[in-house]
């Protein structure tokens, strides 16, 4: 599945292999190469879990979807909890923001 989901999601971003190759090895400070995605999306190479990651970060989707165990990429996602808190009154939705607030504080203290 990484292999389809890959390719779907670097040319849903746009981007060219060798442009995705430049872009990583800015953003990580690495040696990925044209070559090595090629390896990736054609199946004859399996990337590290930290390669996965990073790849995930550069194209905007969750590892989840590029190892298929999710079909909702990051915006979907996030759409799918944010659909959740349609019609809530502002009163109410001002109570669930200082909860947040609240357990974001617990677990930074942690």
């Amino acid at each position: 599945m990484f292999p389809k989901r890959l390719l779907e999601a670097r040319k849903a971003a746009g981007l060219t292999m060798d442009e995705l190759a430049l872009i990583y090895n800015q953003h990580f400070k690495s040696g990925i190469n044209k070559s090595t995605i090629s390896k990736y999306e054609n199946n004859r190479q399996n990337p590290m879990t930290k390669v996965v990651s990073n790849l995930a970060e550069i194209l905007n989707v969750s590892t989840d979807y590029l190892l298929g165990k999710s079909d909702c990429t990051i915006l979907e996602e996030w759409k799918n909890k944010l659909g959740a808190f349609d019609g809530l009154a502002e009163d109410d939705m001002a109570i669930l923001i200082e909860m947040a607030k609240h357990l974001r504080a617990k677990n930074v203290t942690k």
